[in-house]
């Protein structure tokens, strides 16, 4: 169930994604063992990620303390981090005034291995702090993003890092450091032919 509501994430179905977490929650339902819970802590993590793609974010963080519970009891730390990470989301988009858990989630992915993983919570934290007009600490927190997808061999992600540190540039007037950034960035997504990336070509005429 989970590996299809990845595969439906990924495509953009956000229904048959929530519709295949809700059968694998059913199926799994009842079950008390450390398997079946480090199971539902990922099912709930999961959840929580899709919850927050389709921008609702009490239901995301519903779902995030559910994963972050079941994932203390069960160790299930990937899951943990996924939920740290979506619950700063949500606790940002409702106000909530909350210690950051991505630090922890950073801390998590790279201890298994998972560098990729990192490098969207550090964007995050770095947009958390440029909305809060720190402007300072989201430089810093988006070039280790940048730092770690390029580490990870992510072209495009770190193209698109370099578009929001370019952004922080130009709010400080600082043009032709950002010129720099958005012409390296247009390089690959114009090379990377996606369609995802490619209507951000338009914003940096």
């Amino acid at each position: 169930f989970l590996r299809r509501a990845g595969t439906w994430m990924n495509t953009g179905n956000l229904t048959q994604a929530k519709r295949n977490v809700s059968l694998g929650k059913r199926e799994m339902a009842g079950k008390r063992d450390l398997q079946a819970i480090r199971m539902q802590a990922q099912l709930d993590a999961f959840e929580s990620s899709v919850h927050a793609a389709s921008g609702d974010a009490v239901q995301a963080a519903n779902s995030a303390h559910n994963a972050i519970s079941r994932a203390e009891r069960a160790k299930a730390e990937e899951a943990m981090a996924r939920a740290f990470s979506v619950l700063d989301w949500a606790n940002f988009m409702l106000g909530i005034d909350e210690e950051r858990k991505g630090p922890r989630a950073i801390e998590i992915y790279e201890r298994l291995g998972l560098l990729e993983r990192s490098v969207g919570v550090m964007n995050n934290l770095g947009a958390f702090a440029y909305f809060e007009g720190k402007w300072d600490e989201a430089v810093n927190w988006y070039q280790q993003s940048l730092d770690a997808a390029e580490r990870s061999g992510n072209v495009l992600e770190a193209a698109l890092t370099r578009t929001n540190i370019a952004e922080v540039l130009i709010g400080q007037r600082r043009f032709d450091e950002a010129r720099r950034l958005l012409e390296e960035a247009r390089r690959i997504y114009e090379a990377s032919k996606s369609e995802h990336f490619l209507p951000l070509l338009n914003l940096l005429e």
